[in-house]
């Protein structure tokens, strides 16, 4: 499950996260992956700075379609998809894929 992690990860290592996980699926193992999709890295340190908190702290957002190209790239195939608008305060919409291994 790589839920609302894979956001930790720049686009250089996003290969390597998804082929991970694709080796330590069992045959036949579902893959399932939720994140907000957007476009662009943000810089979410200040909001832990009134915290005390001095980091550096980047999230880099990716589109369902941009996962969907790594679940691919690393020989899963998508299952299905669901990508909810945001609503409320929320600033970006949810995205949630399903993948399973061959």
């Amino acid at each position: 499950m790589l839920w609302y992690s894979t956001i930790h990860t720049p686009p250089g290592g996003q290969a390597r996260l998804f082929a991970e996980a694709a080796r330590v699926l069992r045959p036949a193992g579902h893959l399932s992956s939720g994140s907000r999709p957007a476009k662009g890295t943000r810089d979410v340190a200040p909001a832990y700075r009134p915290f005390g908190h001095e980091v550096t702290l980047e999230r880099h957002p990716y589109t369902a379609d941009q996962v969907a190209s790594q679940i691919e790239a690393a020989g899963l195939r998508e299952i299905c998809r669901l990508v909810r608008r945001a609503q409320g305060r929320e600033r970006d919409d949810q995205a949630v894929l399903l993948a399973k291994a061959n």
